[in-house]
């Protein structure tokens, strides 16, 4: 007897203006600033996230910017949370 698949819910929540994003990508570009104030050591996830709202902002629609938002909240939980995990650099071997 085959396995039956159900299809994920989808979310029914209400898409963010042009507006909310612009302040939220606002917020997340000071809190990257102040990140970056307070770490002795470079933070690749912090990097990453001020790469994103920067060089891949631009060019990419209003639903893409809200993805990236998402991304960025992400990166910035994970390289605030475990700091040491997200240092800049190759590993050593």
């Amino acid at each position: 007897m085959p396995f039956k698949t159900s299809r994920p819910q989808a979310k029914h929540t209400k898409a963010a203006t042009p507006a909310q994003i612009d302040r939220t990508r606002d917020r997340y570009v000071e809190m990257i600033a102040l990140a970056r104030k307070l770490e002795s050591h470079p933070n690749a996830m912090i990097d990453k996230a001020h790469r994103l709202l920067t060089r891949h902002w631009g060019k990419s629609d209003w639903a893409s910017r809200a993805d990236i938002l998402k991304t960025v909240d992400w990166l910035l939980k994970v390289g605030t949370i475990h700091p040491g995990s997200a240092k800049g650099g190759s590993a050593a071997r």
